[in-house]
């Protein structure tokens, strides 16, 4: 559906250059959400306007339906557009027109016929639920009113892809669940595919297939939703799920434990299932509760705790990280905030978990996500 390669952006300011993305690549399968997620400033914006050619990369391609968009003459990059529909953040409804007319604007651009275009309007007003509205203006409508409308106007002209620009930051969360759930359905029903920018890890989770994380312009991890919250890596990536809780980083955590410190990732039954408890019986270790959370995915939960094992029990936590691996459980280790310096495990401990001097990771079976 779409596919990017190596797409980079820079603008020339009187300060000097900035280099707003940097080298980007990824694929859009048809019938998936694929969730952009950073902080203000990653270039987000900026990319999601390269899609559309609304700014032209310096570099790189962007491939929609396998043709390169920078490519395309004027007049085929317009007849492309039609395949591609947008969401704003605030709305951009003409405040002159009434719903109907709003939704047909892009529909008329194309000289449709009258007809064509009443139908259009009436079963899109029925897809997102606002019959009763359609000779609302928008100064009468509400702010998720107003999102559903502009979710139709992007739908008018039945579009193969959707870009949403922060499509939900500008409304409260109850609302924002409801525009989130109405896109999912776009999707589903529709078979159509959404870019989703955004930095809100809610979004992501709640309606995303894959994500990436940009920071500077770059794209620092990709993966889907399920593998990014079992086996985050990037220390951007891990705020940004922390920020769905109010505890405190685990690095900061581990600094005044006195014992080792995972963090232990589940996902399916294994969320429901008492391994914990389970492991302390099995190898006759004490296992302390640090933290913990369950974020339920679309179809699925997947939960993180994390736990201390005993140091001086070498080779009975081995036993049970080996354990807890072969369950699919994703382990890593955590290294206090200000260590430098590298923990070496010893004997078969040193076998299960590895290097500890960064943050090591072993990854549960063959399941990652």
């Amino acid at each position: 559906m779409l596919e990017l390669r190596n797409v980079n952006k820079t603008f020339k300011t009187p300060e000097g250059s900035i280099e707003a993305v940097k080298d980007v690549s990824f694929t859009v399968e048809p019938g998936e959400i694929y969730g952009l997620i950073g902080l203000s400033g990653a270039g987000k914006s900026t990319l999601i306007r390269c899609i559309n050619m609304l700014e032209k990369p310096d570099s790189g391609q962007i491939l929609f339906e396998g043709e390169d968009l920078a490519l395309l003459s004027a007049k085929e990059l317009r007849q492309k557009r039609q395949q591609i529909g947008m969401i704003f953040q605030h709305f951009n409804l003409f405040e002159q027109k009434t719903v109907r007319d709003n939704i047909a604007f892009p529909l008329e651009l194309h000289s449709k016929d009258k007809a064509a275009i009443s139908k259009r309007v009436e079963e899109l007003l029925g897809f997102v639920e606002l019959t009763d509205k359609i000779n609302a203006y928008p100064s009468e409508l509400s702010g998720g009113q107003k999102q559903r409308v502009a979710i139709a106007r992007s739908l008018a002209t039945s579009p193969k892809l959707i870009l949403s620009d922060e499509g939900t930051s500008a409304l409260d969360p109850a609302t924002s669940i409801l525009i989130l759930d109405l896109l999912r359905r776009s999707v589903d029903e529709l078979k159509i595919s959404i870019v989703m920018i955004t930095h809100q890890m809610e979004v992501a989770r709640r309606i995303c297939d894959h994500v990436a994380v940009m920071e500077g312009g770059e794209i620092i991890e990709q993966n889907t939703v399920k593998g990014l919250f079992l086996e985050p890596k990037h220390p951007r990536t891990v705020a940004l799920i922390r920020s769905l809780d109010e505890e405190r980083p685990l690095s900061e955590i581990s600094a005044f434990a006195k014992d080792d410190v995972y963090r232990l990732g589940f996902a399916g039954g294994e969320v429901s299932r008492p391994l914990i408890s389970e492991i302390s019986r099995r190898f006759e270790i004490d296992i302390n509760l640090l933290a913990g959370d369950i974020n339920i995915l679309q179809d699925e939960q997947v939960g993180w705790l994390a736990v201390t094992f005993p140091k001086d029990e070498p080779k009975k936590v081995a036993a049970a990280l080996a354990f807890l691996q072969e369950k699919n459980v994703h382990i890593k280790k955590i290294v206090p905030n200000g260590s430098n310096t590298s923990e070496q495990a010893d004997g078969a401990e040193n076998d299960a978990a590895a290097d500890t001097s960064d943050d090591s990771e072993v990854r549960g079976g063959d399941n990652n996500g």
